[in-house]
């Protein structure tokens, strides 16, 4: 996985002077926009995944060149119409994006008053690019997105059930059971023990 915050995509942008094509019909709708597989790309991956099968990692100034090339081929490639189009509502605003907001700080038991506070916008303003963005309501999205975070939490770390939901942003256990098993027909505790025989059996 591959993680680019959005000043350093700001960043790139200015450093390199890209002007990013303004007719680009793309809409960066929902928290993940798919890429076009094409053949740079693929190159791309194959070269970044060869210095992670070295015995030392890479350096950070290696990295940080990589992935300035990276953004600089998906820029220059018109099949990524849609995420020109988010680096282009990176770069609209001095303000920090909702999209970035959102992403960093969903784990947050936070109000939506604060989220807007965040970003320096009115509450009305917040929601309203919210809904332009995700084509849902913050409250839909903040549960989707925390249940998904459970859920990666229980497949991968020890943590209790407890942990694990504060950590994800629930308010208190039983709301977070209760609505974990509204989506995935177990409880979290029931899922861990399913994940855990899936892993000894190869089946779930």
């Amino acid at each position: 996985m591959v993680f680019v915050p959005d000043h350093f995509i700001k960043s790139v942008i200015q450093k390199y002077k890209i002007a990013l094509n303004t007719k680009n019909s793309g809409n960066p709708t929902g928290t993940i926009i798919p890429l076009s597989t094409d053949k740079f790309l693929i190159s791309y991956f194959h070269s970044l995944l060869a210095y992670f099968n070295l015995p030392e990692p890479p350096s950070g100034i290696l990295m940080k060149i990589k992935f300035e090339e990276l953004l600089v081929q998906i820029i220059s490639n018109n099949l990524h119409a849609s995420l020109q189009c988010c680096f282009r509502e990176i770069c609209a605003s001095s303000r920090p994006s909702v999209r970035e907001i959102m992403e960093s700080n969903f784990t947050h038991n936070l109000s939506l008053a604060e989220f807007a506070r965040l970003g320096a916008r009115s509450l009305s303003s917040f929601k309203t690019e919210f809904k332009e963005l995700y084509q849902t309501t913050p409250g839909k999205w903040l549960l989707e997105k925390r249940l998904d975070y459970s859920r990666y939490l229980l497949e991968t770390t020890g943590k209790s059930i407890g942990e694990i939901s504060f950590e994800s942003g629930f308010k208190n256990n039983s709301h977070f059971i209760r609505v974990f098993k509204d989506k995935f027909q177990y409880s979290p505790w029931q899922y861990k023990l399913q994940k855990k025989s899936f892993q000894q059996s190869g089946s779930f």
